[in-house]
């Protein structure tokens, strides 16, 4: 059955995760020239490509100015939101709309965890007349309701989808969305249908409350269990005991998570059922939450050694570190360790069990960090983004403590990496290419990681060489 799935396509580019959001004084999203120039090469150089943006293009979590109070879903103030930010980025925007007139070229859009109000009809309208949509040039699809995008390039089956279904914090339940946006189109309450994740309301509760005084928080995604102590840290005693009493909804995901471990050990299907809760974080990492805030709750017992701010700060970034991508470990963000070819940490199994359903790769974004994992069964590329990443001190190096100043005085070293994935059909050879590629500055592209998938292996080998300095060697 799975085979019946993938659409044949000849040439698949995609990119995952811009935040694109309204305008402010320092944006996640800092890349507008540079992804047009990107989306003007791929519309000019590229024949009968598939652009696929792969979730969370936009960001409908982020504030737009100091102090302004947002929900994490709210189809009411959507549409006007969307028109903003379509004005905060004209030349991404435009780029878009010029792309997609091209009748060799189609648009994909899926959605992602900061913008599931894209499954609002009211949404994609805006975003469609701004595209010049219309029934003689529909070239636009949406897979906005939890739907991944399947595809046969060449003799490889490749699977499209966000990641956030292997984030238990960050979950869209698009079930209970779609739902809530049955009864918004009828002037019916939505708010009891639907519960936006836990990493939404850390979002609009706690992180936008401090992003004025310290900016460097947008860059804390995807926002999981791993920033509640670093933002902590930084929060004013009033907000602390707020985040803290917050916790109580995160913390009874704890309940079920052992439950939810076995039960998808034996029965992986079970992970995109309506019901389901992600699971992607590992037990251990769930406790190890838990026990942080039993301690940051109960006063130290008498007598017991204490570390001293600064350095619990370290230490709770050098864990984050290790499990978070949107942190980055030495000056020159050592590019082998971020595109190293390591097993993940989370959701391997369920990407081995998609590999058993008839997918040969399988592509993410969500995670903001660009991979490439050859697994058993098939390969893993995640497209990384284009947002902006921050840059740690090397773990052994002696400026954590300057670097810790810096962050208290609100800012933060950061780069960016404009990475994507890009899929072709190679007929002479009857296999199929897969890159993980970065966009440079001169409109140049740098290959990272590069596979072949041969029909007579049905495997993929690393290729002999990389797929070359321009889009797809074009």
């Amino acid at each position: 059955m799975a085979s019946l799935l993938h659409r044949r396509v000849q040439d698949v580019i995609i990119i995952s995760d811009l935040h694109l959001a309204v305008d402010n004084q320092q944006p996640l999203f800092q890349a507008d020239a540079q992804l047009a120039a990107f989306l003007n090469c791929v519309r000019e150089a590229t024949p009968h490509t598939t652009l696929v943006l792969n979730g969370d293009i936009l960001d409908f979590l982020a504030a737009s100015q100091a102090g302004e109070q947002i929900k994490a879903f709210d189809p009411l103030t959507a549409p006007t939101r969307t028109q903003q930010i379509i004005a905060a980025h004209p030349l991404v925007f435009d780029a878009l709309a010029k792309l997609r007139r091209f009748p060799q070229h189609e648009l994909v859009i899926l959605g992602g965890n900061h913008d599931p109000e894209l499954a609002l009809p009211a949404v994609r309208h805006v975003i469609e007349q701004h595209l010049g949509v219309s029934e003689s040039h529909p070239r636009l699809t949406w897979l906005v309701h939890g739907e991944a995008a399947a595809f046969q390039i060449g003799p490889a089956r490749v699977l499209v989808e966000h990641g956030d279904a292997l984030d238990a914090w960050n979950y869209i339940k698009h079930g209970r969305l779609l739902s809530a946006i049955k009864r918004a189109t009828r002037g019916l309450d939505h708010t009891s249908e639907y519960t936006p994740p836990p990493g939404s309301h850390l979002v609009v509760n706690h992180l936008n409350a401090v992003r004025a005084d310290y900016p460097w928080v947008d860059m804390l995604k995807p926002e999981f269990d791993a920033v509640v102590p670093i933002l902590h840290k930084f929060l004013p005693v009033e907000q602390q005991l707020k985040l803290l009493e917050s916790l109580d909804p995160w913390l009874s995901l704890l309940g079920r998570t052992l439950k939810t471990h076995l039960n998808r050990f034996f029965t992986p299907a079970s992970q995109f059922r309506a019901d389901s809760e992600a699971a992607s974080e590992e037990y251990d990492s769930r406790m190890e939450f838990a026990e942080w805030v039993r301690q940051v709750q109960a006063p130290p017992a008498r007598g017991q050694a204490t570390a001293t701010p600064e350095e619990e700060l370290i230490e709770l970034l050098k864990k984050a570190a290790e499990r978070c991508h949107f942190f980055q470990f030495g000056h020159d963000a050592e590019p082998r360790r971020f595109f190293g070819f390591t097993l993940p940490r989370a959701g391997q199994r369920f990407l081995e069990y998609l590999f058993t359903q008839g997918h040969d790769l399988i592509v993410h974004g969500h995670t903001h960090a660009a991979k490439a994992y050859p697994l058993r069964g098939g390969l893993y590329l995640n497209s990384g983004t284009w947002g902006q990443l921050m840059k740690l001190p090397a773990p052994e190096a002696a400026n954590w403590p300057q670097f810790c100043n810096e962050l208290r005085a609100g800012r933060a070293e950061s780069f960016r990496r404009p990475t994507f994935v890009r899929v072709c059909a190679e007929a002479a050879t009857d296999s199929t290419q897969a890159a993980l590629q970065e966009w440079q500055e001169d409109g140049t592209v740098h290959t990272h990681a590069a596979f072949r998938f041969s029909s007579l292996s049905r495997a993929w080998e690393a290729a002999p060489a990389p797929i070359g300095d321009s889009l797809c060697g074009n």
